[in-house]
């Protein structure tokens, strides 16, 4: 798939993937002076895993909210 980055938009691509796993890519044009350190990496997880990685995010973020918003002494 190939998408332009075009400034002030958000571009997404999707896909369907069967099997979990980690899919790798590569940016298609030369883009500029780091073009050969612009790597696409994917990693598919079951949907069993996809819910668990969820869920630990979630709990994260509500770890670091209540951090930064506890009042201070």
């Amino acid at each position: 798939m190939k998408k332009d980055a075009i400034p002030g938009f958000v571009n997404e691509i999707w896909a369907i993937i069967e099997e979990p796993g980690t899919y790798r890519g590569q940016c298609a044009e030369l883009c500029g002076k780091d073009h050969g350190f612009m790597p696409i990496v994917v990693e598919a997880k079951s949907e069993a895993e996809y819910k668990q990685w969820v869920a630990a995010f979630k709990a994260e973020q509500q770890t670091q909210l209540a951090a930064t918003t506890t009042p201070s002494q």
